[in-house]
């Protein structure tokens, strides 16, 4: 289960013909050449809008956090979606052209993951224990802003190589993004350096 960065916000991948999108604060359908739309609100009307039947324990199998209120009205800003879609596809180019350089086997392609709500790959060995996932993250309970990250899966065996900043691994903060005259090249080096550090 994953999202992809869209026009204007986020989205899902094609399923069953129909491809959902937010656009602002907008709930889109794009199915059969019809566009439909109408404002987020709920997850109720969400669901019947899209024609999604709800599954509650698939849900939790998958790792989301389902609320119990369908009916809660969701409070969403038109400028934040966008700045989400617009932060995610500035990462996606940049995962690509780090699975484009990797040995065959070793990646897996970019998913904008819905359970953690981030764009992440997996690279490297799990042989030499230098195999990390590597996304962009909207941000979390440990870091209240979006950031860029490598994460070892042996992080307590590869502390010698990358000496972990965060419980998880490594991070760049979007703050820090923002003060850099080149946003992609200081985030390309900061994850590239990681993997480095990481392999053997």
């Amino acid at each position: 289960m994953w999202l992809i960065p869209t026009q204007g916000g986020l989205g899902t991948p094609q399923f069953d013909g129909q491809m959902l999108r937010f656009e602002g604060a907008d709930l889109i359908s794009e199915a059969d050449g019809v566009t439909s739309s109408e404002p987020i609100s709920t997850l109720r009307a969400a669901l019947i809008f899209s024609g999604v039947e709800f599954d509650r324990p698939r849900g939790e199998r998958n790792d989301i956090e389902v609320p119990d209120n369908l009916d809660e009205v969701l409070e969403v800003e038109a400028s934040d979606v966008a700045l989400l879609g617009d932060y995610f596809a500035f990462g996606l180019p940049i995962l690509k052209g780090l699975t484009a350089d990797a040995p065959d086997g070793d990646d897996t392609a970019p998913r904008l993951w819905a359970e953690h709500f981030d764009l992440a790959i997996e690279l490297g060995s799990e042989n030499t224990k230098s195999r990390a996932s590597v996304g962009f993250s909207a941000g979390d309970s440990a870091i209240g802003e979006p950031y860029a990250y490598v994460a070892p899966w042996r992080k307590d065996e590869t502390r010698d190589r990358l000496p972990p900043t965060e419980s998880f691994g490594v991070a760049l903060r979007y703050s820090e993004l923002l003060e850099s005259e080149d946003p992609r090249s200081q985030v390309l080096s900061f994850l590239s350096d990681g993997l480095a550090k990481l392999s053997p």
